[in-house]
């Protein structure tokens, strides 16, 4: 029997809320987060220009550089 008016009885409606709980709070904060971070995204490109970390132009300025080594 599912639920018992013995308040000793463990309730399985309450185990429930208590393991479906934390997964649901934990979902609601991932998606605020990911929804805030992706709204100020801006794009790879914007990135790469903001950081100069572009693994094109790396390699090219590498390859640049190994030429001028030889």
């Amino acid at each position: 029997m599912p639920f018992s008016l013995d308040p000793s009885a463990p309730s399985s409606l309450a185990g429930l809320l208590v393991i479906v709980g934390p997964l649901f709070l934990f979902a609601g904060m991932y998606l605020a987060c990911y929804t805030i971070w992706i709204s100020a995204w801006e794009g790879w490109e914007s990135w790469h220009e903001r950081t100069g970390l572009d693994g094109d132009r790396a390699e090219q300025e590498r390859a640049r550089k190994q030429r001028l080594h030889r």
